[in-house]
């Protein structure tokens, strides 16, 4: 049987070694692997090693003697240690010594790897000097056909190629505006545009089409950036190039490969998902590609488990949607319920090289567990209602409606955070205009390369919309969500900005009562065995699983009621360096200052009556932030 490629070719089945990336034939290696390919000369080439380093000190001090071979190696390894000076230096040095159009040959050499100095400096995001003095040097010498030189590899990628694999705007736009050849393809045939959804460069791949870029180019294998975005698995530049609505999903390339089959058989999930949500026609799932393949032939064949679920019930709904839940999905889920695989799947054991695009269903049902037998316990064992006169803690009435009463609150809190939507940024919004408004207007501003780049607003291109401080994409809910906390697996939802305040009570309410069970557990055990009964092993090791979770969940009720306290949530507290509205600039310094801080009782309020003000950041405190861009929203 021949073993199937990512570019739909084959190849021989006992083939031990794959001849290209990712099992891609020798002829089709720059097919859905061409980033690969270059990219241990692109990305992976900015660091010179030591002996690099000394190697160039010759050159350094005999400039007058070196060849421009040996004068471009001395550079280019500069330049990749980022030693901007030196460069500086040696480019005058050498400008004096030798003249102009001996520094006009340097600049057009290339070194030992094929890369010319205007490809390093393209990569040098981390300190632009160096590419702002090279194109001032070409745009001095009248030789800017050097920002389109392919480099002399077998990937022949343009200085403008290895700009867009770093996302870096200034850089692109600096060479765009300089010459360089914004349709200028490589040995592949990838345009800048496709090389940047490659990389899922989604600020760039928006820059670049606001600034004209094709976006029906493809490459030699008539992949388009649609076909790399959902290869690659961006589902951020998949999101932002339909929102332009002039690339179809049902387009195939040369190997007869929709989008839909290169996310099936790389195990992207989610953008299978998303895929199918904008779907105009459902015989896309059907189609087959050059091997007679449909996506779920690839994705069974390629053991993505996830993905070949998910076409499964998408092509079953799709043959005859009527009836289709009673038919086809409660029958299958009745089916499969006591297969491994379906169990493996709910533990977050998928084979394969899948996605995880659902979460595991094992801690929601593990809370569960511990509720009931929590119940369980309180109404056969320490009151058993059913048969009063087995119980021997009636004399402790009090506590025992303490205990009741706990636990009846944790249940509630529970099912409210369960079933409270978080705060998604949709139609469900009242102000979800404004996001979408902001959203459009922001994409416009990318034509012009000043505001391009200085966007500060953080855009979502899954769900088209900009998002407002605080929020954050979830991808399990698969939307935008105001004030995000995290996904909590042991509630199956998003805690967000309007059930917070239920998972916070849940969390308190939770914890009180394990301690209070732990209390009433202990007291138990305790009288029965005072009473000449043996040790109840089997009941204590069904009890006890409630009681081992209490300090765990403990933990957690601090943590949260810490963060309550000074008005911060989960996801900002772990990563708070990323996000600047939390910093002013003081003395030409950051410090830290929470924008919501409102004291304790404040804090308390604003998350137990959650409203936009709670993410929209209080006009006293825009004049702190040193980023223009927070301004904004």
């Amino acid at each position: 049987m021949d073993e199937i490629t990512l570019t739909g070719g084959t190849l021989a089945a006992n083939a031990d070694q794959p001849a290209g990336p990712e099992g891609v034939n020798a002829a089709h290696n720059h097919s859905h692997g061409h980033s690969h390919g270059h990219g241990g000369q692109c990305c992976h080439g900015n660091q010179g090693s030591a002996n690099d380093y000394a190697d160039i000190s010759p050159s350094l001090d005999n400039l007058a003697d070196a060849s421009s071979e040996e004068l471009v190696r001395a550079l280019s390894t500069l330049l990749r240690f980022g030693r901007y000076e030196a460069v500086e230096n040696m480019l005058d040095q050498v400008k004096e010594t030798k003249g102009s159009a001996e520094l006009g040959e340097v600049l057009k050499h290339f070194d030992d790897g094929g890369h010319s100095l205007f490809h390093w400096s393209a990569k040098r995001v981390d300190d632009p000097r160096f590419l702002q003095k090279f194109v001032e040097l070409v745009v001095e010498f009248k030789m800017t056909d050097l920002l389109n030189a392919p480099s002399n590899d077998n990937v022949g990628m343009r200085p403008l190629h290895w700009a867009c694999t770093e996302g870096i705007i200034p850089h692109v736009a600096l060479l765009l505006k300089n010459g360089a050849d914004m349709e200028a393809k490589d040995s592949s045939g990838c345009t800048p545009l496709l090389i940047a959804a490659q990389y899922g460069q989604v600020e760039v791949v928006a820059y670049l089409l606001k600034n004209g870029a094709n976006i029906h180019a493809v490459d030699t294998s008539k992949d388009s950036a649609l076909h790399w975005a959902a290869y690659k698995g961006s589902i951020q530049v998949c999101g932002l190039l339909s929102y332009y609505q002039q690339l179809d999903w049902s387009t195939q390339d040369t190997y007869g490969q929709t989008p839909v089959h290169l996310a099936s058989l790389r195990g992207h999930s989610s953008v299978v998902r998303y895929i199918l949500l904008h779907l105009q026609r459902k015989d896309v799932l059907f189609q087959k590609d050059k091997n007679e393949r449909t996506p779920l032939d690839l994705a069974i064949h390629k053991n993505r488990p996830t993905v070949e679920r998910i076409l499964k019930e998408a092509m079953m709904e799709a043959k005859d949607p009527r009836g289709h839940f009673l038919r086809e999905t409660l029958l299958t889920f009745v089916k499969n319920f006591f297969t491994a695989k379906t169990w493996r799947s709910w533990l977050g054991f998928t084979g394969g090289m899948d996605e995880m695009d659902v979460p595991s269903r094992f801690p929601y049902f593990f809370m569960i567990f511990n509720y009931v037998v929590h119940i369980a316990f309180f109404v056969t064992v320490f009151a058993p209602v059913a048969n009063p006169g087995k119980g021997i803690m009636w004399d402790l009435s009090g506590w025992l409606s303490w205990n009741f009463l706990v636990a009846i609150a944790a249940w509630y809190f529970f099912y409210k955070t369960v079933t409270t939507k978080p705060g998604y940024l949709d139609d469900s919004t009242p102000t979800i205009g404004k996001w979408r408004q902001l959203y459009e207007e922001t994409l416009e501003s990318y034509a012009d390369d000043t505001m391009a780049q200085n966007i500060k607003v953080q855009l979502c291109h899954t769900c088209h919309v900009a998002r407002p401080h605080r929020s954050k994409h979830c991808r399990f809910q698969r939307k935008c969500v105001l004030l995000f906390d995290h996904f909590c697996p042991f509630v199956d939802n998003t805690v967000g900005l309007y059930n917070y305040r239920y998972f916070l009570f849940c969390l308190i309410f939770t914890a009180i009562g394990i301690v209070s069970y732990s209390i009433t557990f202990y007291t138990y055990l305790k009288r029965y065995t005072d009473g000449g009964n043996s040790f109840p092993w089997g009941m204590f090791a069904l009890g006890m699983i409630p009681a081992l979770c209490g300090i765990p969940v403990s933990g957690m009720s601090i943590y949260h009621i810490q963060l309550t306290m000074v008005n911060l949530s989960t996801n900002e507290h772990m990563n708070m360096r990323k996000y600047p509205y939390l910093y002013i600039e003081e003395e030409n310094r950051k410090k830290y200052k929470n924008p919501w801080f409102k004291g304790w009782m404040g804090n308390i309020m604003d998350r137990m009556q959650p409203s936009e003000r709670c993410y929209v950041i209080p006009e006293d405190h825009q004049s702190l932030l040193h980023s223009k861009g927070d301004e904004i929203v």
